[in-house]
Order: C-alpha cells, then sequence, then structure tokens
C-alpha cells in the first residue's frame, strides 16, 4: 500500500523533502529479498502507480544494482542504473526493467532528490507490464568515528608535514569489502566531501589535509578550531548507503591546564600549556627543531584603565 497519499501539483516547484509533498511506500513485496512464488499475483506499475514524489520506508531507496528476475513482486523488478545522490543533490537517473537476457530493458528517466537523512524518488508509470519498482533496504554498519590528529610525514621537503586529520571507527571485517563516504566540518562549517574510499584506503584517502581547508572560505590560518567528521558505508560506489554516523567534536589547539589563576602582586605562576595536535619537527644537521609560537599578551594591552577584577594586592 501508498501511504500519505497527496495531490501532485508539479514536481518542480514544492520541496519534495518536506512532509506531505511526498508518499511514503510500505509494501515488503517490493524487497530485492522477497521472492516471486508461483502462487503470487505478477504485481506491476502500470495502471495503480500515481505519479509522484516518494520516500521508502525507513529510509531504504529503490534498488541500485540489477536485481534477478522473480523477485520485487514481479517477473521483470525495475531498478535504478546509476548513483544516487550525495546530500542536497538532485539528480536523473536511468530506471530499467530486468529482462531476461538484459540486466537493462525499457529505460526511462527517474528524477532523485536528496534530503539529507533519506532520498525521495519521482515515479512514473512504467513503460510495459510485467514490472514492478524494486526498493531495497538500508545497509545495517554502524559505528562511532573518532577524529585523530596527526603528521602524515616529517620529511621537511615533503608538502604533506602538516597537521591533518584521520576519520576512525571500529569496522567489523564483514564491512571490509564496502566502500565508505566521509565529510569533515571544521567549525560546524562544511570543507570537503570524500567519496567512494575503499577501506584500506580510508587512512589516506579520507584524510583531512591542510590544502583542503587552506582553499575553503570557511577555513583557518591558525590553531584553535573544531573538527569534525561524519561516515557512511555503501556495499558498492552504487549500492544503497547507511546513515551517517557523526564524531564528536575535537578541538585543535592549545589548551591551559587551568582556566584562571589568583596571583599576588611579585609573585609568579607557571601556567601549563598542553598541544591536543602533534607538532611537526624539523631535523637539519643532526638538531631536532620542534615548537610552537604562542601569544601572550598583558591586560593593559587590552583595556585602557585598570579592569575592576585586578588589584595590586
Amino acid at each position: 500500500m501508498f501511504k500519505s497519499r497527496v495531490l501532485h501539483t508539479g514536481h518542480i516547484c514544492q520541496d519534495p523533502c518536506k512532509q506531505g509533498n511526498h508518499q511514503i511506500i510500505v509494501e515488503p513485496t517490493r524487497s530485492v529479498n522477497y521472492p516471486f512464488s508461483p502462487n503470487d499475483t505478477d504485481l506491476c506499475d502500470r495502471r495503480p502507480l500515481d505519479e509522484g514524489w516518494y520516500r521508502i520506508l525507513e529510509n531504504g531507496n529503490i534498488a541500485t544494482e540489477c536485481p534477478a528476475i522473480l523477485r520485487c513482486g514481479s517477473l521483470y523488478p525495475v531498478w535504478l542504473n546509476g548513483t544516487l545522490p550525495v546530500e542536497g543533490q538532485r539528480v536523473t537517473l536511468n530506471a530499467c526493467q530486468r529482462g531476461f537476457l538484459r540486466c537493462c530493458e525499457n529505460p526511462f528517466s527517474v528524477e532523485v532528490q536528496n534530503c539529507n537523512d533519506f532520498n525521495v524518488f519521482y515515479l512514473s508509470t512504467i513503460p510495459a507490464c510485467p514490472g514492478r519498482y524494486c526498493t531495497a533496504p538500508p545497509i545495517s554498519f554502524s559505528g562511532t568515528p573518532h577524529v585523530i590528529p596527526f603528521i602524515p610525514s616529517f620529511d621537511p621537503l615533503s608538502d604533506e608535514r602538516s597537521l591533518a586529520f584521520r576519520c576512525e571507527a571500529s569496522i567489523p571485517s564483514d564491512y571490509h569489502r564496502y566502500v565508505f563516504d566521509i565529510t569533515w566540518f571544521i567549525n560546524q562549517n562544511k570543507i570537503v566531501d570524500k567519496y567512494n574510499i575503499t577501506y584500506s584506503k580510508l587512512v589516506t584517502d579520507g584524510v583531512l589535509h591542510r590544502k583542503d581547508w587552506d582553499s575553503h572560505p570557511n577555513g583557518t590560518k591558525v590553531l584553535g578550531f573544531w573538527v569534525m567528521c561524519k561516515m557512511r558505508a555503501r556495499p558498492s560506489s552504487v549500492g544503497v548507503s547507511s546513515q551517517y554516523y557523526n564524531s564528536k567534536e575535537f578541538f585543535a589547539g592549545a589548551q591551559i591546564e587551568k582556566p584562571s589563576y589568583t596571583l599576588q602582586s611579585g609573585k609568579e605562576v607557571t601556567i601549563r600549556i598542553k598541544s591536543t595536535v602533534p607538532v611537526a619537527c624539523v631535523e637539519v644537521h643532526g638538531h631536532k627543531t620542534c615548537g610552537i609560537n604562542i601569544e601572550l599578551f598583558s591586560l593593559k594591552d587590552q583595556f585602557q584603565g585598570r579592569p575592576a577584577n585586578c588589584n595590586d594586592s
């Protein structure tokens, strides 16, 4: 059945992501995992399907890999031959009917809109019966990533001798055959998307490098910023993805051990400062130089008069 049916008034002007502007498909027999048995009625999307935007229940998708015949409640299931859109994107894909000899017969176009956490599909009646849109559930991958700072190279001549970040997660071996998408943020501004990364290359191709944020208008030039990543998985580059999983924000910079000190006039205090990120050292002629420049200033530099909370006692 179709749930939340609405009148369709044109798919260009309205926002299909908003509730009420799309219908929800809740038919288990459309699943790629549902076998068509001799006792089943061959269902077809030629007549009963109302043209419009649809969302698959539980954030599933129309199948993007060629299904077998006799699946999804029909002899010839219909699937999408292409890559689903990334965050906020709208794409037009070729829909195909699975045939006996070929995976793609009677092709026609289907629009797909990404709504951040789910996709919606502009479905129309198929060219011929038998045939039925085939759905694929989201994959069960889950994991909480963590931001890890590191220095890719300590070679003074290398372009990678700068601070970088990895998005690491404990990924079960069952998912090592998958590909992964990683999105990086600095101070809550999206910096870069990295798509279709194999498990073996997560530590290289999924890295946030200095050049990524240097070239971005919302990047930063100095330490003292917050970094976050989010990660999702998919069985293949065109397969249905899992939801995104976000890391906690990581502060990249210098942290003072105590936020405030009480100091009498003429006395001294030791202020302990810790860097949350590694420091790139340079070794020249056997001499190693490591350090971070930290600028300290007096309250007199900020105030014309004496602050109310300062005294000479």
